[in-house]
C-alpha cells in the first residue's frame, strides 16, 4: 500500500507502507538479498527511463525502516 505525498511538474513522491517483497524477504531472514535483488536497482531504472529523471531514497520497508520514500524528480 502506498499514499502519494507529492505531485508536482517536478517532481512525484510516494511513502510505501506495505510492500509483499518487502514481508517475504524479510521472513526469509533474507533482506540484504532482497535489497540487492529489488530495491537497488530502482536508481538505475529511473535514469535508464530519462536521464534526467533522478530517483531518491532515505528509506525502505527492506532494510527495516517503516516505510520507503521514493521520490523521482525532474532535473532538466
Amino acid at each position: 500500500t502506498f499514499e502519494i505525498v507529492e505531485d508536482s511538474a517536478k517532481a512525484f513522491a510516494v511513502k510505501i507502507k506495505e510492500c509483499l517483497w518487502a514481508k517475504t524477504f524479510r521472513e526469509a531472514d533474507a533482506a540484504d538479498i532482497g535489497y540487492a535483488a529489488i530495491c537497488h536497482g530502482d536508481f538505475a531504472m529511473a535514469k535508464a527511463f530519462n536521464p534526467n529523471l533522478r530517483m531518491l531514497r532515505t528509506k525502505t520497508l527492506m532494510q527495516g525502516h517503516d516505510h520507503c520514500d521514493h521520490k523521482w524528480v525532474w532535473e532538466a
